[in-house]
């Protein structure tokens, strides 16, 4: 098998899935800190359980629920299938709010039933049609949209740096609106995805610019004081120790074998 990167090709899951991939494991038995990046992903694995933290096992497939903070994972030497899904997603694949699934990881057959485990059996038979097997699996799944249409605009101007203020004044909505269709669609507070989505905007611009007062700057916090705190509730590293993994898998921070997490 070749690894592979694509968009969705059906087009009922335009807007619902960002990205589809296969890739080769990295070598198993290590720890890593998983970055968040303010959305939610679906991930499978040929041959092997999937490990989250310190004592969550699954076999037939896990939605990583959004998250406001960095969690562990352990890589593996087997091959890995995965989506990482859009914002409003959560609801229509699995008829439940984002806010029940968020800061957690939970087993598609908690969420699908035999479904996933059917799923699973056809990855592992037919590996090379993955990515088709798991598109048709999210299909079948789909439910109506719902999402509030002024979201995505509210989306887009946080994610510009506006206030959460601001950017409920620029949809012709209250705060608490706002609140409530994160909570159902994202899954996390206006507040915390902002926060972290300006953390992925300071790791891109750190990824080639080595003055941190001026990443600060660039990426919208007050002082470089700020962007440290920020960056180290958010990643649980300091923008130093992630550096040293840059330009390899900047979300992924490998775990010291003698540290606790």
């Amino acid at each position: 098998m070749l690894a592979a990167t694509r968009a969705p090709a059906h087009p009922a899951l335009h807007g619902v899935v960002d990205l589809l991939w296969l890739a080769p494991g990295r070598g198993g038995g290590a720890r890593e800190r998983v970055i968040p990046a303010g959305g939610s992903h679906l991930v499978w694995r040929l041959g092997a359980e999937l490990r989250i933290g310190e004592d969550q096992r699954e076999r037939a497939g896990v939605l990583g629920g959004p998250r406001s903070s960095a969690h562990l994972h352990h890589t593996s030497d087997t091959w890995s299938i995965g989506v990482m899904l859009a914002p409003g997603a959560i609801p229509r694949l699995f008829g439940t709010s984002a806010r029940s699934l968020s800061e957690r990881h939970v087993g598609l057959p908690d969420l699908w039933g035999l479904g996933a485990r059917g799923l699973q059996e056809r990855l592992e038979e037919r590996p090379d049609r993955a990515l088709d097997l798991v598109e048709a699996q999210l299909v079948a799944t789909l439910r109506p949209a719902r999402t509030p249409p002024e979201l995505a605009r509210a989306l887009a101007s946080l994610e510009a740096g506006m206030s959460v203020e601001a950017a409920a004044r620029r949809i012709g909505r209250g705060t608490r609106t706002l609140g409530l269709w994160f909570a159902d669609e994202i899954g996390l507070s206006p507040s915390r995805w902002a926060s972290v989505r300006r953390v992925r905007r300071a790791m891109a611009l750190a990824a080639n610019e080595r003055d941190g007062a001026r990443v600060a700057v660039l990426a919208g916090y007050a002082d470089h004081a700020h962007l440290c705190r920020d960056f180290r509730a958010v990643t649980g590293v300091t923008m130093t120790e992630w550096r040293r993994h840059v330009p390899g898998e900047p979300s992924h921070v490998p775990v010291p074998i003698h540290s606790s997490g």
